[in-house]
């Protein structure tokens, strides 16, 4: 090959030549580091409302969260927590217990300051 990719444009039989050091610049881009964070959270939120549920402290879901590349302030895990539970609230996206498959629904976050609202207890619907 000869370092050159071929790519179709917009129009009907145009093509354009792109360099191979323009898509290896391209593929090795990665998103900001806060939407990395995002991501993981979003990845790991049904665990921690599973965590959260079960009555594990704040401070070991940070510490955990934090041990696996996701380290986060109280004040920030909590507006996250709030964000995707929102999120996931008008997507109709439910989480359910791994024991039993109850619906675990979590409360929202309130200026308490626990995880979710006014006990750290999440409501299960059997």
């Amino acid at each position: 090959m000869n370092g050159k990719h071929e790519h179709q444009s917009s129009g009907p039989g145009k093509s354009s030549i792109i360099d191979d050091e323009l898509v290896t610049a391209l593929d090795a881009l990665q998103p900001s580091e806060q939407r990395q964070k995002v991501s993981l959270f979003s990845q790991a939120y049904p665990s921690i409302v599973r965590a959260i549920a079960r009555q594990v402290p704040q401070k070991e879901i940070l510490a955990t969260l934090s041990r696996n590349g996701l380290k986060l302030h109280p004040v920030r895990y909590r507006e996250m927590l709030e964000a995707e539970r929102k999120s996931r609230d008008q997507d109709g996206k439910t989480i359910c217990c791994l024991s039993c498959g109850s619906e675990i629904v979590p409360q929202a976050t309130t200026s308490m300051g626990s995880q979710f609202g006014r006990s750290d207890t999440d409501k299960v619907r059997a």
